[in-house]
Formats: C-alpha cells, structure tokens, sequence
C-alpha cells in the first residue's frame, strides 16, 4: 500500500494529499498506547485516527477528537485544504476495507470570512460513492471542480462498519 502512495506521489507531488486511515486494535485501550501505536507508524496530523466508535487526529503525543479539530479551520494542522487552480487531490489509503459513501458542504461556512459557500454538494468530478479502497488499492479522489471552491465538507466514510466524517476545505 504505502508503495502504491509512494508512486502516486512521486508522479504527482505537489497535487496529492497522502491521508492514512488507521484503526487502532481493540487492544490499544489508553493514551499511552494509542500515542505509542501512532508514533511507530509515523501518523501525520492529516491521518485520520479511528478506534473503537471514535475518530480523530494525532498531532504531537495528543489524539484529538474530529469534532474538536476543525473548530478554528485556518489554523487547522488536520484539515485537509485543496486548491481548485492546481487540481489537487486526495490520496486515502489504509490497511482495512473502506470507502467513501457521501460528501456534504458544512452549512453557513465562509472561506476566510467570506461569501458563505454556494457551490455543488460534491467537490469532485468524480460521482459517489468511491468503493473499494483497502489493502495496495487506495482511493484517489480527483481534482475539484472550480465551481466547489471555498467550501468546507465532510467526507462520510465507511470503514469496518463504521461511519467517520473528516474534513477537507477547497480554496481558489
């Protein structure tokens, strides 16, 4: 898997965001461990963390809850930010089956105080859902569309019979 991101990266550098999906074992049960677990696999503030019924972020030695990462988007290390004018793109990748079942703009969010967001539902070309992600087979998302800039969505994805909704924000 992480060969397949490596090559994908490689061709397209600048434009793909690399996200890992991690599922911590069901014998990862304290901070301690969750922190030990995550520095051995050199999670990234963008990685998304899921254990149990919960999701987050593992920034540091800390796990923050998806909820409470994106309270102050612009200063957000975890959000994922996309711009239209490059084409760049998500690269989702992770040990276990998943895939991306919905998208939906956050309501009433304004980029950098602006307009409030008007654009599509989906910020992508491509249609949902993106199916068959897992072990050497990551999803990539494809560029957005520059009719979905300035939007902050989350993406609904469904892994191990779980529902996990990151975030991503799409600038010009």
């Amino acid at each position: 898997m992480a060969a397949n991101i490596a090559a994908l990266q490689r061709k397209y550098s600048r434009l793909i965001t690399p996200v890992q999906i991690i599922v911590l074992p069901g014998s990862v049960t304290t901070k301690a461990q969750a922190v030990k677990k995550l520095k051995k696999l050199k999670a990234k503030p963008q990685d998304i963390i899921v254990q149990g019924t919960h999701s987050g972020h593992f920034i540091g030695a800390t796990v923050i809850a998806e909820d409470v990462s994106h309270e102050a988007p612009h200063a957000d290390k975890t959000l994922i930010k996309l711009s239209a004018s490059k084409q760049s793109m998500i690269a989702w990748s992770s040990k276990h089956r998943f895939s991306i079942v919905d998208i939906q703009p956050l309501d009433g969010y304004a980029y950098k105080k602006g307009r409030p967001y008007a654009g599509p539902n989906n910020p992508f070309y491509r249609e949902l859902p993106f199916r068959g992600g897992g072990p050497k087979k990551p999803i990539l998302s494809g560029p957005i569309r520059p009719d979905a800039e300035r939007g902050m969505f989350k993406v609904i994805l469904k892994i191990g019979g779980r529902r996990i909704d990151p975030h991503i924000e799409t600038g010009p």
